[in-house]
């Protein structure tokens, strides 16, 4: 009897947890009754709250407790109070600002956008990132890359926090989408994997084709670099992270014996028996060389890092 009130009594508080995030998040006026006691949540510190019975694909907290959440447009959706865009796309994804309480500031619609992640700076400025679809997206005048590249093209916006509205919108030399973080001076990192298609740029680090990693400047009208690394393998980055400094740290899994690592590694050499393994390294500012470079252990993965004030990840 006692372990049943005691079930009973953990389902109640799973339900009571459940409802606090969905009405926090802003995005759903009630769970399903299937979602009560199904599963779960797609939890992670830099990504997503993912209940199967919404339409969102990212959030983020800043550090007055506002939340910004992304995803496609769908039922459930809050009513778009702005939009830029592909104004012919029928594909549209969304950025809703909502306070600490959860009420909704704006929504912004963004026709011509898939894949959409948002992502802050220190100070809880938004920024996005995505694939253009349908043609395009969107740009700014005197924006680093203004027409789109040929295949699957990428993006990233700053956004201002009071309306949404671009700051500035760029295309990438890269298709596809990434992990982005933003340093202590506004520049932009962009971390993408082989179907990137990316190229170093001059002065930068050229060790492989199979990982591209690039900064962007605090205006969106520049690369800082575009570096390349990997292995005659397969590699995935899985997590990318900068420093206040502007390091740029990178976790994620590789099959390649001869992936590059330094002599500082605390594993240098790759495992053996292994089929794959995870990597870690750490970038400098300029992009020109590793900072460090190593193997985790044999079959190991690694999801997600951050970087503490000593800029250990």
């Amino acid at each position: 009897m006692k372990n049943k009130e005691e079930k009973h009594h953990v389902t109640r508080k799973f339900r009571v947890f459940a409802t606090q995030l969905c009405v926090i998040s802003g995005l759903i006026s009630a769970i399903p009754a299937e979602a009560q006691t199904a599963a779960p949540w797609n939890l992670s510190s830099k990504r997503s709250i993912n209940p199967p019975f919404t339409a969102s694909s990212s959030y983020a907290l800043t550090p007055a407790g506002e939340i910004y959440a992304s995803g496609l447009q769908g039922d459930g959706s809050p009513a778009p109070t702005s939009s830029f865009g592909n104004s012919s796309s029928s594909t549209i994804s969304y950025v809703t600002r909502l306070n600490s309480t959860g009420e909704v500031i704006y929504t912004v619609a963004l026709p011509g956008a898939f894949g959409v992640y948002v992502f802050l700076d220190a100070i809880g400025n938004p920024y996005i990132s995505g694939r253009a679809v349908d043609g395009g997206f969107y740009s700014t005048v005197g924006a680093y890359r203004t027409t789109p590249p040929a295949y699957a093209p990428s993006f990233i916006c700053k956004l201002r926090s009071a309306d949404g509205t671009p700051v500035y919108c760029t295309y990438l030399d890269i298709g596809g989408t990434g992990f982005n973080s933003v340093d202590s001076a506004g520049n932009v990192s962009i971390v993408a994997g082989i179907a990137a298609r990316g190229q170093a740029s001059p002065g930068s680090l050229h060790q492989g084709n199979n990982i591209y990693a690039a900064k962007l400047n605090a205006t969106g009208t520049a690369l800082i670099y575009a570096a390349t690394f990997g292995g005659s393998g397969l590699e995935a980055p899985q997590d990318a992270t900068m420093d206040t400094a502007g390091n740029l740290f990178i976790t994620g899994r590789t099959s390649s014996i001869d992936f590059p690592t330094t002599q500082n590694a605390a594993v240098r050499v790759f495992p053996a028996q292994a089929g794959a393994t995870n990597f870690t390294i750490g970038l400098n500012t300029d992009g020109a060389a590793f900072l460090y470079s190593t193997f985790g252990a044999a079959n190991e993965s690694a999801w997600h890092m951050a970087v503490d004030s000593a800029s250990e990840a």
